[in-house]
């Protein structure tokens, strides 16, 4: 859940920051969302329900137009101190702030091109990023029937493009805080519902190990650059529990 990486960013729960989930409800004719509030969702779909004639209920991601409270980076601006924010969720959009600023949605605007909308502050860094974005590995061409295993090489492109942007601005060691989310895991556990087929679940558990792997190797190689001051913090949801 979003609600796992933006409370520890804010220092709030997500009462008060606002972000308890991926999407919001909005309701026919009216453009602005509503709070996304699972009191205020209840009564929508409700509203739906009694009320035919309102039309289809829609959902939209849910923004940093909808967090309430400021984040760590977002403080330490104010302060002057520049940061590198990579792919954290509810970031879009990318504010202006000393460092740099790739939103959740910036990837997603590279893969099928397009014009920019606030993914990415400062804006003129959109060529650096297409650029290391064209040597990421091609669909594999092999996994045309197998959906899962296309899903396995976006996850991995998708954490080995965001790792590379953090550790390059890490690396540089001009900016004194970089925070990066790697959402492979996520997107590869979202896959389609295996029902009861023990099998197809078992493999999946399988590919998610396979990944940790990958991620542990990755972070791993980029830890080993670390100066004698430099304080990391990894956070991980394990997903055991029920809103995990």
């Amino acid at each position: 859940l979003p609600a796992v990486w933006v409370s520890p960013a804010t220092g709030f729960a997500p009462r008060s920051h606002g972000i308890p989930g991926v999407e919001s409800a909005s309701l026919p004719g009216i453009s602005t969302p509503l709070a996304p509030s699972p009191g205020i969702q209840m009564l929508a779909r409700a509203a739906g329900v009694l009320n035919p004639w309102l039309g289809g209920r829609g959902e939209i991601p849910l923004s940093g137009m909808h967090r309430k409270d400021k984040t760590l980076w977002e403080i330490a601006g104010e302060k002057g101190i520049a940061s590198a924010v990579v792919n954290w969720w509810a970031t879009w959009p990318a504010e202006d702030g000393p460092g740099l600023r790739i939103s959740e949605r910036a990837y997603f605007r590279i893969e099928p091109g397009g014009h920019p909308d606030r993914e990415l502050f400062p804006p003129q860094e959109m060529w650096s990023l297409e650029s290391d974005f064209s040597r990421l590995p091609p669909p594999d061409p092999s996994a045309g029937g197998h959906p899962e295993r296309r899903l396995e090489r976006e996850a991995a492109n998708m954490d080995t493009f965001h790792l590379d942007q953090a550790g390059k601005a890490w690396r540089e060691g001009r900016l004194p805080l970089v925070a990066v989310y790697l959402n492979g895991l996520d997107l590869m556990a979202s896959s389609p519902e295996l029902e009861d087929d023990r099998g197809a679940k078992i493999a999946r558990d399988r590919r998610l190990v396979d990944h940790l792997d990958f991620l542990d190797r990755e972070v791993t190689a980029l830890v080993a650059q670390a100066r004698r001051d430099d304080f990391i913090v990894i956070e991980g949801d394990p997903g055991r529990g029920e809103g995990s």
